[in-house]
């Protein structure tokens, strides 16, 4: 009870780190990896440069985990104090235990989680299956009234480190898409254009994006889904769908 009672400010610095840890959703995780990045930096770079779910996940964990170290700097200071280390050395201490802590616990996740940005682009052909399939009808259908017609099964593509998904299918050639805005695929837009050439590979490869216009639109009911209409010089009509944060 007396070292409790010795590391009642610890105990409180505990309890508000954890709960921020969780409240901050990553903030305070990201936070302490700039603290340690003289050291993680040269071997894992810039946390703005990390890609995929888990980053998110590590940043979350990193703050939770982080809270124990005030336990230890304080358990740190008592035994300081009874040896009778003054307290500005007891200060410079605890918080030389602080930063420590920060360095172990984003090591360990790091050693544990993470994904090189490069390998984090990676994606991988899947069968979208047909829940999949509903959800590029259901997304059209959100976009557009009424929905165009597919003419063939929908082509997903997925990253192994990621969540979201990337689908697209050709649609009919009697969907009437005139009052979108196209315009030239080498233009710069926020559209994963890029997959094309891994999902449809007989229609995209070798194709220089200014031979194929391309338009975007965002749902009104779902805010995070994005249609992208991709149109052929033949006149053939694609819908790329992805999600959107």
């Amino acid at each position: 009870m007396h070292r409790l009672l010795g590391m009642k400010w610890s105990l409180v610095a505990f309890v508000v780190a954890l709960v921020l840890g969780f409240l901050s959703m990553g903030a305070l995780g990201g936070a302490l990896y700039y603290v340690c990045y003289p050291l993680l930096a040269p071997f894992y770079g810039n946390l703005n440069d990390w890609h995929g779910d888990w980053v998110w996940s590590a940043a979350v964990w990193a703050g939770v985990l982080w809270s124990l170290s005030f336990l230890a700097a304080g358990l740190l200071n008592l035994q300081l104090e009874t040896q009778g280390i003054s307290a500005s050395w007891r200060k410079v201490a605890y918080v030389a235990v602080l930063w420590a802590g920060a360095v172990v616990v984003w090591t360990l996740l790091l050693l544990t989680q993470y994904v090189p940005p490069e390998a984090s682009k990676r994606t991988a052909a899947m069968e979208c299956g047909k829940g999949n399939w509903r959800y590029v009808e259901v997304s059209l259908a959100a976009v557009f009234e009424p929905a165009p017609r597919l003419i063939d099964e929908p082509r997903c593509l997925k990253s192994a480190w990621n969540s979201d998904m990337v689908a697209m299918a050709e649609l009919a050639p009697d969907f009437n898409a005139d009052g979108m805005d196209f315009s030239s695929g080498d233009e710069p837009r926020e559209a994963p254009l890029d997959f094309m050439v891994e999902m449809y590979p007989e229609t995209f490869k070798g194709l220089a994006p200014s031979e194929f216009e391309a338009a975007s639109i965002f749902s009104s009911k779902n805010k995070n889904l994005a249609v992208h209409l991709v149109r052929l010089r033949s006149g053939r009509l694609y819908a790329l769908l992805n999600d959107i944060m």
